[in-house]
């Protein structure tokens, strides 16, 4: 494994691969890893605490929060905008324009992950959707339409296929009726995350 360098930043230091860029003006948190050949852009934001694989471009107004895990080959483009403790499977796809062609106005589109959500390898995500809370998007989903909070959804295009736990195990495929644990979860995300990693055994 590449040694990575220590860059100093405000409250600590983050730390890059040699073969990775780092732009001025990129706000990157401490205890942060980037890897090899990625590219975090001026103006992008990556929370503390977060790993970004080999690969990973992150642009201006792209935003990780804290504890976020990006795996190789992801693009977070401009107005895309992840809570704590998203994580991006390799290939995983975001998109910034519902409508885009190589000419004409470019019209950037909002795309907002919310905490805990993970998004399966090779998985696309359509400008302008909301993924809530602890959902779960299946690898090689392409996601049409805003994914509710505890949901997974597969398929081309996305649909729902079940509720899941803070594991991510699927409880319930009921879409009608969503489970008691998912609800009481859902109140408070990150306190349901930190009580699930005190409790797991790495």
């Amino acid at each position: 494994m590449n040694k990575l360098r220590e860059v100093e930043c405000e409250d600590g230091s983050y730390y890059v691969a040699e073969t990775a860029i780092v732009d001025p003006n990129a706000d990157v948190g401490p205890e942060t890893r980037i890897w090899d050949y990625a590219h975090i852009y001026a103006g992008a934001k990556i929370g503390k605490s977060s790993m970004i694989g080999a690969g990973v471009h992150v642009e201006s107004g792209g935003i990780l929060g804290d504890y976020c895990k990006v795996q190789r080959g992801v693009v977070i483009y401009g107005g895309v905008s992840a809570g704590d403790y998203v994580f991006f499977g390799p290939n995983a796809t975001t998109t910034n324009d519902r409508n885009p062609r190589s000419f004409g106005p470019w019209q950037k589109t909002e795309t907002t992950i919310g905490t805990g959500a993970s998004i399966g390898a090779n998985a696309t995500l359509i400008a302008g959707n909301e993924i809530g809370d602890l959902a779960l998007v299946g690898a090689g989903a392409v996601v049409t339409q805003p994914v509710q909070p505890g949901q997974l959804v597969v398929g081309n295009p996305a649909r729902f296929a079940g509720w899941v736990n803070v594991a991510g195990e699927v409880i319930s495929t009921d879409e009608a009726m969503q489970p008691d644990q998912v609800r009481e979860y859902l109140i408070d995300p990150r306190l349901a995350i930190g009580e699930y990693i005190k409790n797991s055994a790495f």
